[in-house]
């Protein structure tokens, strides 16, 4: 009876250890890139040319949305606008709505 159980431990023991051992191997393989090439990521270029992009494209939606409708009501264009404020880079002292940046 103890010499089954002893056998039982060292076998349960030595598949632990061939498990563990196939995980390390697994490990070191997939993380062990055999070729030392520049590491993965974006350009930094490429990342600045994203940035602009986004700046203008609100610039954009800012001037489309806010701007111009102080000049349109209902698609309709209104001479004398249709709020009384205006558009101007010296907006808090004038009291108007800052121009896009």
């Amino acid at each position: 009876m103890a010499i089954k159980t002893l056998l039982h431990r060292m076998k349960t023991k030595a598949v632990g250890l061939i498990a563990l051992g196939l995980a390390i191997c697994v490990t070191v393989v997939a993380c062990g890139d055999g070729s030392s090439q520049q590491a993965g990521g974006v350009a930094p270029e490429l990342v600045v040319d994203y940035i602009h992009t986004v700046l203008l494209a609100d610039r954009t939606a800012y001037t489309k949305h806010v701007i111009n409708r102080l000049k349109k009501l209902e698609g309709k264009d209104k001479p004398k606008g249709v709020v009384d404020a205006e558009a101007t880079e010296g907006w808090q002292q004038t009291g108007g709505i800052p121009l896009p940046a």
